[in-house]
């Protein structure tokens, strides 16, 4: 996909031409003018795009379109003003937020700024008031990985709503999880083991406030949600508190039964890193020791010399292959940076690729090649790695690249960048 100031276009990679201009010849027009959001659906097959003209249009990319014409879309009305939005696990519905709006005259109540929508039809389906909206937050509302239930953020609960019943004439949530102070929740993608149950894990975050460490824990709908703000349900699966941490990101492992808690400040108090301070912690909802229920554990960076890595976490991965032992790749460090591969039961480094000037990880689907890049304010190479064997492959140095992205066949590679790279004022 390319977003420029003129058209949002759709290309497709052909991994064995060598005609420099099939790209070209062959690309999509979605549709002209200037955009400011994109999002693809879990599977791929839509995608929205928020124009400045129209607001936002979902596009069917499984229907075939012809070269230099606009593809039909469906248009999201009044939606010019969205600054968040994303589809449902299974791509059923999208949720928008924009910026509230004040009563209308003679209203008490202010119009709905989060809003769902039918990603088929375009239709509205019901809206939320919700004032203001971190990126760290962002969606407030989840649903499943089956799309069976849907989870609301509110202050201080998550509310439980059948997946399906917005858009019908009464909606009312059916349950909701007490957690005081929760700034942000997140489930897995996929959860094998608990499919047939019915049973969800949840992650949540509290941040650190008024001398308390901040908490994030794991936690399974409905029957481990804690005792103590949830006395008719049993211990939640794990949590782990800790100090200097305002935010916290989420990151899954395959099989949605263990997450990587990625958390970070934005001022470092010690005064080693300018970006702020991070830590990294692998939370297991199944303990792999002696211990019942889950298990929290800090994970070790290593440095140069055998020593402990110092500086900000720059990206962290699992191994996408959930039919191995999981296993995740971390780049940390002061620049040159560090980049480990870690056992993802028990959070120790089994593997250190070397320092160099990286700060993203790719891998591909399915798992066997790991690309390590440096993109953004580095120079943009990217190194290649066979994990089965943990040796090297022939370097790419896309000179000046922004980001970078592996085919779906591991067969080739995309880095990509734009123009002006960077401006100073």
């Amino acid at each position: 996909l390319c977003r420029s100031k003129k058209a949002v276009e759709l290309y497709t990679v052909n991994e064995t031409t060598t005609d420099e201009n099939e790209h070209y010849k062959n690309r999509v027009v979605l549709a002209n003018g200037m955009s400011t959001l994109h999002s693809f659906s879990p599977d791929g097959k839509k995608l929205m795009v928020n124009l400045s003209s129209t607001g936002v249009n979902v596009f069917d990319l499984s229907k075939n379109s012809n070269e230099n014409e606009e593809s039909k879309s469906t248009i999201l009305e009044h939606t010019g003003k969205v600054a968040f939005m994303s589809f449902s696990s299974k791509g059923s519905y999208i949720i928008t937020w924009e910026r509230a709006q004040k009563p209308a005259e003679g209203e008490t109540e202010a119009p709905p700024n989060l809003k769902i929508w039918s990603s088929t039809t375009g239709r509205f389906l019901y809206g939320f008031v919700m004032k203001l909206c971190k990126k760290s937050q962002w969606p407030p509302v989840r649903w499943s990985h089956d799309e069976k239930k849907a989870f609301h953020l509110v202050t201080s609960e998550i509310r439980v709503y059948d997946g399906h019943v917005f858009g019908e004439e009464e909606v009312k949530y059916d349950d909701r999880i007490r957690c005081k102070g929760v700034t942000a929740f997140s489930l897995p993608p996929n959860s094998e083991s608990l499919s047939l149950e019915e049973k969800y894990i949840i992650s949540t975050f509290v941040p650190e406030t008024k001398g308390k460490p901040a908490r994030v824990s794991l936690l399974q709908y409905p029957d481990k949600l804690g005792t103590t703000e949830n006395p008719k349900s049993g211990d939640l699966l794990v949590s782990k508190s800790f100090y200097q941490a305002e935010e916290c990101s989420v990151n899954w492992s395959p099989k949605g039964d263990a997450a990587l808690a990625l958390t970070t400040t934005s001022v470092d108090t010690s005064g080693d890193s300018y970006y702020g301070s991070s830590n990294l912690f692998l939370l297991l909802s199944e303990s792999r020791s002696s211990i019942v229920g889950g298990e929290a554990l800090a994970v070790p960076l290593p440095g140069a010399n055998g020593k402990a890595s110092v500086g900000p976490i720059h990206d962290v991965s699992w191994m996408p292959n959930g039919t191995k032992p999981p296993v995740f790749c971390v780049v940390s460090g002061k620049m040159p940076s560090m980049a480990s591969l870690h056992d993802g039961y028990t959070a120790e480094p089994t593997f250190l690729f070397g320092n160099a000037h990286r700060n993203t990880i790719v891998w591909s689907d399915h798992g066997r090649f790991v690309t390590l890049g440096g993109f953004g304010n580095l120079a943009g190479g990217m190194d290649f790695y066979d994990r089965n064997k943990l040796k090297k492959i022939p370097q790419f140095d896309p000179n000046g690249a922004n980001l970078g992205a592996n085919g779906n066949t591991a067969q080739c590679a995309v880095g990509y960048g734009w123009a002006p790279r960077s401006r100073v004022f």
